[in-house]
């Protein structure tokens, strides 16, 4: 079945639908979707995934029902025709203004994730040593939220890891994730993916020159990377120091030590403690050069995932992850993104 090429002109027009927790399936639109804006981020210790918002107009005797909802793109090009979910978000209406017999509602949209951030742990709960890591995360936010969610892998914790009171299952989720390097996606259609962090590209930059926009903006910050890792459990200590040559940030190039002290190490598929301190030491020692562009839209295409290739005008070239995307629905779909280019500074 043809569909669209979305380097080419295409029309488009969107739809905002409610969705059924229960079958996750979409219901009628909703008639007066005046605009809609997706943010996806990857940069915070526990990240959402996604947030966004709606404008609707409706009639003034409506009352708008929070509850999830899917953004869609009805995309037309020549004789083909192709809906496309852009987010799929638990949304609340901030608040509306009448003028003229017309409602105006504006909400707001918070990720399918979010509950997993409301739903709080007791004292003592714990993801226990010798478990599949994966499976333990997917079988927590089943508790908590009503995506479909889809493990794609596993990994083996070495250690429990016990959780204080009032700490988030998200937090929990992220916290197991993170010690396996593993990540969470969020798709259009809300399902939730846990798997380990893509390591090939899904969108090559030489081959799809033609969906940038001319510039591009580039930071980088180290400021903030540790020379010296500790892993301290109980009696047992795990330490790694970055003295290799050619780093920007090892205790040569700076003449000092900046220190982190863990004192919650999760150990993953056998390691030892120095091992674990190596490893971690080699994860905050991962540099992000970042580079910000805007693109054409490519369905599929989120945070985590990997682009590669050459611009030689923004001086970009390698691998770059998605970190950052902004996603604003108009006359066609436009994405404000943010790519990070991971420099090691320290190789374990």
């Amino acid at each position: 079945m043809p569909s669209i090429d979305y380097t080419r002109g295409y029309s488009a027009r969107f739809e905002i639908r409610p969705v059924d927790r229960n079958t996750w399936s979409s219901g009628d639109a909703i008639d007066g979707l005046v605009s809609a804006s997706v943010e996806c981020d990857c940069t915070d210790e526990y990240p959402l995934m996604q947030s966004g918002s709606a404008v609707i107009t409706l009639p003034v005797e409506r009352e708008w029902v929070d509850g999830y909802y899917r953004i869609e793109m009805v995309a037309t090009q020549g004789s083909v025709k192709e809906r496309t979910a852009i987010a799929t978000l638990l949304m609340s209406c901030d608040e509306s203004s009448m003028d003229k017999g017309s409602q105006t509602a504006r909400a707001s949209g918070y990720s399918v994730l979010k509950p997993a951030s409301d739903r709080l742990m007791l004292t003592g709960t714990y993801a226990p040593k010798g478990c599949d890591g994966a499976a333990w995360v997917a079988s927590l936010l089943s508790d908590a939220i009503a995506a479909p969610l889809e493990v794609d892998g596993s990994f083996t914790l070495d250690e429990h890891a016990v959780f204080g009171a009032g700490v988030s299952y998200l937090q929990a989720a992220w916290t197991i994730l993170k010690a396996a390097g593993w990540c969470m996606q969020v798709s259009g259609d809300g399902s939730v993916s846990i798997k380990a962090k893509p390591s090939e590209a899904s969108f090559v930059l030489d081959e799809n020159r033609h969906a940038l926009m001319p510039s591009a903006d580039r930071s980088a910050d180290l400021s903030e990377v540790p020379n010296r890792y500790y892993a301290v459990e109980g009696d047992e200590v795990g330490i790694a120091v970055n003295d290799q040559d050619g780093s920007r940030t090892s205790v040569q190039a700076r003449g000092r030590y900046v220190d982190v002290i863990d004192e919650s190490p999760v150990k993953v598929n056998g390691e030892t403690m120095t091992a674990y301190a190596r490893r971690k030491l080699e994860e905050l020692s991962t540099v992000t050069r970042e580079y910000g562009y805007d693109r054409e839209f490519v369905p599929g295409l989120s945070c985590y995932d990997l682009v590669a290739g050459t611009v030689p005008e923004w001086g970009m070239e390698g691998a770059f992850r998605i970190i950052k995307q902004s996603i604003a629905c108009g006359k066609g779909v436009t994405v404000s993104e943010k790519v990070g280019q991971e420099i090691r500074e320290y190789v374990a």
